[in-house]
């Protein structure tokens, strides 16, 4: 019976891969990696820095996109790619960043996969989160304090609301937004309970108060923790 694993591979650091996920990979032979369609896939370039192996790619293109008709047609398509690859009863692994089932892909893929009959085992990853409050040493959490973890690219509209009721908002996704975000943290006069961090885990890493923030052009791959 076919195979997909669902694997995170982590924030960046190869360190920080599991080692059920390194276990996994060293013995998988096909590699399913998600394209967005610009730049280069980091989950992939953290895979070939913890091992030195020849796979076989098999790249599934998603859109960054709201269209709803255009994404599910190509998790359709994606899926397909995937049964293709494992119909001689192959396993193979589904890479992403972080946790597969935090606001990954991997999680709109996996019901279109098992309704094609294939077996899946999901394994965990360290999210950018996790790595970013490590980092310094920021307790999210603790005791009966709530957190609020929020997709800055669908609105904000909520904010003042939530900051009332948690005691930690992590704001991810901040880049397509960033302006707009900043302009409403000041406005509701958070500034400087808020920490800017890109690339948690990774090269390139980088992390400063929000209110000592020159430019305004932001990576991908940051967000804002307001404690």
């Amino acid at each position: 019976m076919p195979k997909l694993y669902g694997i995170g591979v982590g924030p960046g650091d190869p360190e920080l891969m599991t080692l059920k996920a390194l276990k996994i990979l060293e013995r998988v032979e096909i590699l399913f990696v998600p394209k967005s369609g610009v730049g280069l896939c980091i989950a992939l370039d953290i895979v070939k820095k913890a091992i030195n192996k020849d796979f076989r790619i098999v790249k599934l293109y998603f859109p960054m996109t709201k269209d709803k008709r255009k994404l599910e047609e190509h998790w359709d398509i994606a899926s397909k790619a995937v049964e293709e690859a494992l119909k001689d009863g192959s396993e193979g692994a589904f890479i992403t960043l972080g946790d597969p089932l935090f606001y990954s892909t991997f999680s709109y893929l996996m019901p279109r996969i098992l309704d094609l009959g294939i077996d899946i085992e999901v394994i965990p990853g360290v999210t950018s989160i996790s790595s970013c409050s490590a980092s310094h040493r920021i307790t999210l959490v603790a005791g009966d304090e709530k957190l609020a973890v929020i997709p800055a690219a669908y609105g904000l509209e909520n904010l003042e609301h939530i900051a009332e009721e948690f005691d930690t908002v992590v704001l991810i996704k901040v880049s397509r937004n960033y302006n707009k975000i900043v302009d409403k943290i000041k406005e509701l006069g958070l500034e400087e309970k808020a920490l800017f961090m890109s690339r948690c885990g990774g090269e390139g890493f980088r992390a400063e108060r929000l209110e000592e923030k020159g430019e305004r052009n932001v990576d991908y791959l940051s967000m804002i923790i307001i404690r």
